[in-house]
């Protein structure tokens, strides 16, 4: 009797270990299943579908990027940028190459002070100006106290060599990879066109979960990096930018 008990004992063990083996396998499967892309089925025109948190990407009214198209002049607030020299702490999230910005640096728009947290890029650019893209975008994310968030867009294009822009290429991660710190030292500053005028305007974040709420300044004037640079970036990466999103009843603002 007692080696029967022992014997039902293992068998319930042997099955509930398999059921949940199996559970697991499909619980990574979905989980795959919502890791969300540019293109195909986990492209931006599925991201609202893939999870619930993801609803604004499909259902928002303030949705980024968009098109700066007859923008209205005003006399915005200058962007104060105070940003320090740091390690260069570089990741290849999978999404974007990413670039972790240290504490102390930060800049001040709309008379608030937002840090800075990191940047990216994405290409081409996301946002558009009359319908046209540039080759690149540079993104800075910063957040207030309150939790806000700010960002900074900088558009690229093709021309001549950026030597600023060089110190990222060389440590790009071919493969998605955990962040790596080097001893070269970068300053997002020198990654700034001179002439800071911008476009103004709130919308959200480019990419899931599309939070709304976005305090967004867009400077007018790119900056240049060379056909090899951009090439090196784009064979690694590839296209990673949202479609312009509809401008609903908000308005744009351009700074005289």
């Amino acid at each position: 009797m007692k080696t029967i008990k022992t014997t039902l004992l293992l068998l319930l063990v042997t099955t509930f270990a398999i059921n949940s083996n199996s559970y697991c396998k499909e619980h990574n499967k979905k989980e795959n299943k919502a890791h969300w892309g540019y293109s195909g089925e986990h492209g931006p025109d599925n991201w609202g579908k893939m999870k619930p948190e993801y609803k604004l990407c499909e259902n928002g009214i303030s949705q980024s990027p968009i098109d700066f198209n007859s923008p209205i002049s005003a006399s915005l607030i200058k962007i104060n940028f105070n940003y320090k020299p740091t390690n260069l702490n570089i990741i290849n999230n999978g999404h974007t190459i990413q670039v972790n910005y240290t504490n102390g640096s930060f800049a001040v728009i709309d008379g608030k002070k937002y840090s800075l947290l990191q940047f990216h890029f994405h290409t081409p650019s996301e946002h558009t100006v009359s319908g046209e893209h540039y080759d690149m975008e540079l993104h800075l994310v910063h957040k207030n106290k309150e939790g806000k968030l700010a960002v900074v867009g900088v558009f690229i294009k093709i021309g001549k060599a950026n030597k600023y822009f060089d110190n990222i290429i060389t440590h790009i991660p071919k493969h998605k990879s955990e962040a790596k710190q080097y001893d070269e030292m970068i300053n997002v500053n020198s990654l700034l066109p001179k002439n800071k005028s911008y476009f103004h305007y709130f919308g959200s974040l480019t990419t899931p979960p599309c939070t709304e709420g976005v305090n967004w300044s867009v400077l007018t004037t790119p900056i240049e990096i060379s056909k090899e640079q951009y090439q090196k970036f784009h064979s690694i990466i590839g296209n990673n930018n949202r479609p312009v999103q509809p401008i609903n009843n908000r308005f744009v603002l351009i700074s005289k």
